[in-house]
This record gives C-alpha cells, structure tokens and sequence, in this order.
C-alpha cells in the first residue's frame, strides 16, 4: 500500500472489518496526521504501539453509531431482501481518490458507498 501512495500512506482509513490483529499495520499504513476510524466491536484486545500513533499524530476515533441493526440487516441480506451490492454506487480506481473525496464531502447525495479498487 505504500507504494501505490508513493510512500506517503493512507491519510484515511475506516475500519468496519473489526479484526484487531489488524491494527498494528493500519498504525504503519496510515499517513502523517492520518486519521483511523474503527468501527466494529470486537472485545479481543489489540497491540497498540503508542510510539506509532505518537510520532505520526495519529487520530484515532470509535464510532457505535450502529443502532443496534447488525442482526436484522444480515437477516435482511441472508433472506435476499438486501442486495448490498445494491448500495454500491461507484466503484472508481485508487487514482479517483480525490474525486471520491470531493464527492463525499461536497455531493453526498450523489454516493451511497463509493468503493476504491485498489490493484498491485
């Protein structure tokens, strides 16, 4: 990932897969004064090195703003009365980043879920 960012890192990364193994290298691929926001649920503990959020500034925030539908929308998506793919409204390559960006800030009633393609 730090190749296809020029070595910069991701100044932006939400995690909703709520794997905590996982945070060790969102710490290393996130961008100077990058921002994590988690939010999934998990009560397994992480490794959390303070000295990478330290010396990247590094915000990370927690997010439950779920009210409580997990179960009925994986119900919903279990019985074929939620396509989630239907909820895609873009799919645009890492190079579009800034128009999705632009987008999401500006336009949001144009985006669903914008979805970066990411290819090595």
């Amino acid at each position: 990932m730090l190749a296809l960012t020029q070595g910069e890192g991701v100044p932006l990364i939400a995690d909703a897969a709520c794997v905590p193994a996982l945070l060790p290298q969102m710490l290393r691929l996130a961008s100077p004064a990058g921002r994590i926001g988690l939010l999934g649920f998990s009560v397994q503990p992480s490794d959390l090195v303070q000295l990478e959020v330290i010396k990247k500034e590094l915000t990370l925030v927690g997010s439950r703003l779920n009210n409580r539908k997990f179960p009925e929308v994986l119900e919903l998506m279990a019985s074929g009365q939620l396509d989630p793919l239907a909820l895609v409204s873009h799919r645009l390559p890492l190079s579009d980043m800034p128009s999705a960006i632009e987008m999401l800030d500006h336009r949001p009633e144009e985006a669903r879920k914008v979805l970066i393609q990411i290819s090595a």
